[in-house]
C-alpha cells in the first residue's frame, strides 16, 4: 500500500525531502493551489496534507 501526500503550497525549486517518504511507500504531489476547488480535485484522494509555509497538517485520512 502506498500513501500520498499532498503540500498544498510548495515553493517552486524547494526541497522538502521527499526522498524520506521513499522508504515509506509514501509519495509527495506538491503545488500552488489556492481555492477550495484547487485543492479538493488535487487532495481528493490523500491520505495526508500539508498546507501554507508553516507546514501544518491540514488533513489525514486513516483507513483504521
Amino acid at each position: 500500500m502506498s500513501f500520498k501526500v499532498v503540500h498544498a503550497f510548495a515553493l517552486p525549486d524547494v526541497d522538502l525531502g521527499e526522498e524520506l517518504l521513499e522508504p515509506l511507500d509514501a509519495m509527495l504531489v506538491k503545488g500552488m493551489w489556492l481555492t477550495e476547488d484547487e485543492i479538493i480535485s488535487h487532495a481528493r484522494d490523500a491520505d495526508a496534507g500539508v498546507d501554507g509555509p508553516q507546514g501544518r497538517v491540514a488533513c489525514v485520512r486513516s483507513q483504521y
